[in-house]
């Protein structure tokens, strides 16, 4: 298979692909091949998913010039992933926090509207981040709807609180 002039040998997924980057920099065991094993855990929270890559490195006898040295093998043990946890789940939550938020200090519904919604998923996502490194973010949107500028505070522990039913998700792909 081609791909941009370039012959294809081997498709790998994103934990292998990390294990690998992480063999080359490390020497793992100092005795014979599967004598030390070391395990690890490769985990990644993305925006649209959960992956888990359990994997193992060992030394191996290498052949050929390099007798004497050791190699070093690596072994996926599995890989768990699961669609329905990430980033874009814990957005959507603070989005709809922010929405309640806003209908009860102001006594106006505006989930149907799109626009003002798509408002509150750039706010949600830009306080996620603020949140991941303090315990409390500010947020602001001007004239998001009826000209009200919504002003509130929202902590880590209301979204935690928030994604708490989300949490076994996160475990459950290791």
């Amino acid at each position: 298979l081609e791909i941009a002039g370039l012959w294809l040998l081997a498709l790998v997924n994103d934990g292998t692909a990390v294990a690998l980057n992480y063999a080359l920099a490390l020497s793992f065991g100092a005795g014979s091949f599967g004598a030390e094993r070391e395990w690890h855990v490769i985990y990644d929270a993305g925006a649209s998913g959960v992956c888990a890559t359990v994997v193992s490195f060992a030394a191996a006898p290498t052949e050929g010039k390099a007798v004497g040295r050791n190699s070093t093998h690596i072994a996926v043990a599995g890989v768990g992933y699961d669609r329905t946890a990430g980033g874009l789940e814990v957005d959507s939550r603070l989005r709809d926090m922010l929405a309640l938020d806003f209908e009860v200090k102001h006594k106006r519904v505006i989930t149907g509207d799109a626009r003002r919604m798509a408002k509150l998923w750039k706010e949600a996502a830009r306080v996620k981040t603020i949140l991941s490194a303090n315990t409390e973010a500010s947020t602001t949107v001007e004239s998001i709807a009826f000209d009200i500028n919504y002003r509130s505070k929202i902590t880590r522990v209301a979204l935690k609180t928030a994604c708490a039913d989300k949490k076994p998700k996160f475990a459950q792909t290791i």
